[in-house]
């Protein structure tokens, strides 16, 4: 049985999953992208790394996570991007 036939109460958020790379291509495009899935709505923005949760350790709480960012806002999401591409913040 998969996870979300067993969610009857919840309701999964949309998700956009970037690689570094993908931060790394030009920023209009980086920006329409988030823009254009997301629609105006607030978006979190956080970074993560593929040994976030292993089953010995857990890195919980290490990375940065940012809030209520408008999809919209261009200047934000650029910021917001570069921050978490160079680590300054995490």
């Amino acid at each position: 049985m998969e996870l979300s036939d067993r969610l009857n109460f919840f309701q999964v958020p949309k998700l956009l999953l970037l690689h570094q790379t993908d931060i790394q291509k030009d920023s209009d495009i980086l920006f329409d992208q988030i823009s254009d899935f997301f629609k105006g709505r607030s978006v979190v923005i956080r970074s993560s790394a593929n040994d976030e949760g292993g089953k010995l350790n857990s890195s919980a709480g290490k990375y940065h996570s940012e809030l209520n960012v408008s999809s919209k806002n261009k200047d934000s999401i650029i910021l917001l991007s570069e921050q978490m591409k160079f680590g300054i913040g995490c």
